[in-house]
């Protein structure tokens, strides 16, 4: 019999019926015994009978991989999609399943390797496009996102899904009015797609425009009735948004109840409307909701637990324990369960369960970067600083491109430093310990920078460092600072710097606190009095009291400013400054180039706006230990609109600076 060669996603939707029912050779017996398999055992042992009798032929690989991937046992399907790969290199099967397996375990490398092969087999598939554009966002690579579904939208401009991508990647790099454009276009293209209008109010959203998010979100209920994705949106949009200063609670649970009405098997939109039910601190209405949504779902783990969240909620935490251990025993392959319950055991004092419950699930579910990240809060809940840091770095080396995993690393590194206090020893850097002459990767590059802060978003560079995998501890790395601050710092050591009398704490105001949502709990932000640097704490009054996090702040810049003393004197690094509002004269850029240079060797990279001559992403040496580097944007424009940084371009402007300074053409990333 001639193989019928498919793609994965129809392998697991083909009906028997399509398997040529006039032959009966015992195919469809087989088919049946594959998808019937109760186990990966079973499954392998019923494999082997049919490759023996079907030798030869791919289908049976190819139903044992549909049946891999609807489960979701992904050490399985990679062992089928190998196999796939293999024996039939011209089909697609093998290398769509590997790669829906590497993405799903966030193995990007090998990933990216596999659709690279895929393409390179059987040309530029549709699939395989769609598939190694989508890996670069799962990256959060936006730059290379948003080239991918280009190129993607070229070879297929009769699908939507380019055009709707696209935008996503446009909302990553802040690219508001590009993504709107874009998303004109396709309407004109596929008017009324869903996927279109979802994007089109989320554009706004990324804007904090909420009153038109809100406009659009109507537009599009009203032309898609159907969808749910929208009609969930359009329920929780007064909830999100901020309309005149404020939340628009009432609308926002109208809208739910309208919701439950027009769909009620959406187990989303329960979970919503009680997440949100809690926010608001309308906790009877909250039970009232509860009970028709188990009534309703009772087999949904994720009702169960939002069910659970109420008595969490309202401090009844014994009853939300409860509630959670129940959910563990009920829905064994959850992966939430335990998470929450490993949680509220925590706050309730019952640390060492907590920890056995963590590794426990961790054994179980090692694809799952909550699981790992819970077990380093549960240390941090502790102020356990050194097994936090260790337990954060593990879930960093599994997770290197989840950004929260790093911003929580950082901050465990941080804390560590503080508890050290004078005692605590400069930390490692990336690039350290490596051998000179092997290649560079970009974490390792981006460590050996260090931000001197600047205006208008002094902490851009470190979120640079952030974006490309690297979190090095700096004084100035999250600071505003002006040049006669900076100035000033480099020209007294940083006199005084971390002194009591000279620090200040206060609370993050303004646009700052508007973007991030502070509401009742604001972050922390260190200011320096006499120098006038101010900066990031990453921490808030319901994580640290005031009295403990000033004497916190006081140790964590008396640590960094040794820390800066030190790398300075040691001249190894590349020191980056930047003004966003304005150029340095040439006096002042040599004021600051001598200021640096009294403290010894070091390098100066200071980046300025693009000329005519000096294209964005350049760099040149101006003397020794001078560089100045150009770029086309910095991250926040003249109309204060905050965009993501130009990674392309400061990854080029450090790579060439490196060079510069190192001269050595071996460094390649």
């Amino acid at each position: 019999m001639r193989d019928n060669p498919r793609r994965l996603e129809s392998i697991q939707e083909g009906p028997i019926e399509d398997l040529e029912p006039a032959v009966n050779d015992g195919r469809r017996e087989a088919v049946v015994s594959l998808r019937g398999a109760k186990s990966p055992e079973d499954l392998k042992a019923v494999l082997r009978a049919v490759q023996d009798r079907f030798a030869g032929q791919a289908w049976a690989l190819q139903e044992a991989a549909g049946w891999a991937t609807r489960h979701r046992e992904w050490k399985l399907l990679a062992d089928l999609a190998r196999e796939l790969v293999e024996v039939y290199p011209t089909l697609a099967d093998g290398y769509r399943a590997g790669a829906v397996c590497l993405m799903q375990t966030r193995q990007f490398t090998e990933a990216e390797a596999l659709l690279r092969q895929a393409m390179a087999n059987l040309g530029p598939v549709a699939w395989a496009m769609a598939d190694h554009a989508r890996l670069a966002r799962m990256q959060a690579d936006w730059h290379e996102a948003r080239r991918r579904w280009e190129a993607y939208r070229l070879a297929c401009p009769d699908r939507p899904e380019g055009y709707v991508e696209g935008a996503i990647a446009l909302r990553g790099l802040a690219e508001f009015d590009l993504a709107d454009a874009l998303l004109g276009q396709a309407a004109g293209l596929f008017p009324n797609h869903a996927g279109v209008l979802d994007q089109f109010a989320r554009v706004a959203q990324g804007r904090r425009d909420w009153v038109e998010c809100d406009r659009r979100w109507q537009l599009a209920r009203a032309a898609c009735p159907g969808d749910k994705t929208i009609a969930l949106a359009h329920a929780e949009s007064p909830a999100r948004g901020l309309f005149h200063g404020k939340r628009d609670w009432d609308e926002a649970f109208r809208r739910f109840d309208a919701l439950h009405a027009a769909f009620p098997d959406l187990a989303e939109g329960y979970i919503a409307h009680l997440r949100n039910l809690c926010k608001a601190k309308r906790y009877e209405r909250a039970s009232e909701v509860a009970t028709a949504a188990i009534a309703r779902l009772p087999d949904d783990v994720g009702v169960v637990l939002a069910v659970a969240q109420i008595s969490e909620a309202c401090g009844k935490l014994q009853e939300a324990a409860a509630h959670y251990q129940r959910a563990c025993d009920a829905f064994p392959a959850s992966h939430a369960a335990p998470v929450r319950l490993a949680a509220t055991l925590a706050k309730l004092g019952r640390t060492t369960e907590a920890d056995a419950l963590c590794e426990a699930a961790i054994e179980r579910f090692p694809a799952q970067p909550e699981v790992f990240c819970e077990y380093a809060e549960l240390a941090m809940l502790r102020h356990d600083w050194a097994v936090a840091h260790d337990r954060w770095a593990e879930a960093a080396g599994r997770f290197p491109f989840d950004p929260h995993i790093r911003k929580r690393l950082h901050h465990a590194s941080l804390a560590l430093a503080d508890s050290a206090g004078q005692h605590a020893a400069s930390p490692v850097t990336a690039a350290q310990g490596r051998r000179s002459d092997a290649p560079m990767t970009l974490a390792e590059l981006i460590s050996c920078f260090e931000s001197l802060g600047g205006t208008r978003q002094g902490c851009e560079f470190g979120l640079v460092q952030r974006a490309l995998g690297a979190e090095p501890l700096g004084l100035l790395r999250w600071m505003h600072i002006t040049l006669d601050g900076l100035v000033a710092c480099l020209e007294t050591d940083f006199e005084g710097v971390g002194t009591p009398a000279q620090t200040e704490l206060g609370f993050l105001t303004g646009m700052q606190a508007e973007r991030n949502e502070v509401g009742d709990d604001p972050e922390y932000v260190m200011t320096d009095r006499r120098y006038r640097m101010s900066g990031h704490t990453f921490t808030r009054p319901s994580q640290i009291p005031f009295e403990k996090m000033f004497a916190q702040s006081c140790r964590r810049m008396a640590f960094l400013r040794r820390k800066l003393l030190d790398d300075l004197a040691a001249g190894e690094k590349i020191f980056v400054f930047k003004l966003g509002d304005r150029v340095l004269s040439d006096d002042e850029l040599d004021r600051l180039y001598r200021a640096l240079r009294r403290h010894g060797d070091t390098t100066l990279l200071y980046v300025r706006s693009r000329t005519d001559t000096h294209p964005s992403g350049s760099a040149e040496l101006v003397k020794p230990g001078l560089i100045v580097g150009y770029i086309e944007r910095f991250s926040v424009d003249e109309d204060d609109v905050l965009r993501a940084p130009d990674l392309p371009a400061w990854t080029s402007i450090c790579k060439e600076a490196w060079r510069l300074v190192k001269k050595r053409k071996h460094v390649l990333f």
